[in-house]
């Protein structure tokens, strides 16, 4: 199997300084929102980071897979402001 920066990925347009550090080589195409990514990501033709609880419907139907989950991933924080 290739590394998965062999392949073209699927990025956001806007700064995503929690993944700077994992940053693909190769970026093949660009989006704004995380269905945009997932439908780059199921054809196929694409790598892309996506929300655990987004992906999650997609692995269990066994139409995505992670790519070693312990490495290629990043964690960003949510707060609440009232």
């Amino acid at each position: 199997m290739k590394q998965a920066d062999e392949f073209a990925w699927a990025w956001r347009s806007y700064p995503l300084p929690e993944a700077a550090a994992l940053a693909p080589r190769t970026i093949g195409a660009v989006a704004d929102n995380m269905q945009a990514v997932a439908m780059l990501v199921l054809s196929g033709r694409h790598l892309g980071y996506l929300p655990e609880h987004f992906a999650a419907p997609y692995v269990k139907q066994g139409l995505l897979a992670l790519l070693n989950a312990k490495t290629i991933r990043y964690r960003v924080a949510f707060q609440i402001v009232k």
